[in-house]
């Protein structure tokens, strides 16, 4: 499997896991991504009507990965270079291959889908009438 097709199934079973998750437990009070804070004031507990939980949390996925580089001749004459995520293998009468594993770590930011209250806590926020002035924000 290449890099890229790993990143991509890695990060759509993610988002089909709390699709799924959503689904699956929102009947019994659970609440898969719930909003954050709209005031940052860190991980307080989530208070499911609260006006102030209106705002997407962006999830970091991050990967630690080990990349094999690998290039190699047969006594074809031919040679290459490719990245592999996993083991690869070569084949014939007389292979000469020399292979270098780095690591690349990196995040994938994402925002997953909203929430019921979420959307609900927005509503009412657009709702509710401004009466006092908060950090910087009315």
């Amino acid at each position: 499997m290449d890099l890229k097709d790993f990143i991509v199934e890695t990060v759509s079973s993610i988002v089909e896991a709390s699709a799924d998750l959503t689904i699956k437990f929102e009947s019994h009070g659970v609440v898969v991504n719930p909003p954050a804070n709209s005031y940052g004031r860190g991980n307080e507990s989530f208070a499911e009507d609260s006006v102030n939980f209106a705002n997407r949390r962006v999830q970091n996925i991050e990967f630690d990965v080990a990349v094999t580089a690998s290039s190699s001749t047969s006594g074809s004459g031919g040679g290459g270079f490719k990245i592999w995520v996993a083991e690869g293998s070569a084949e014939g009468s007389h292979v000469r291959s020399n292979e270098q594993v780095n690591r690349i770590k990196f995040s994938v930011p994402l925002s997953l889908s909203a929430s019921r209250q979420e959307k609900d806590n927005v509503q009412k926020k657009l709702n509710t009438p401004t009466t006092r002035h908060v950090d910087g924000m009315y």
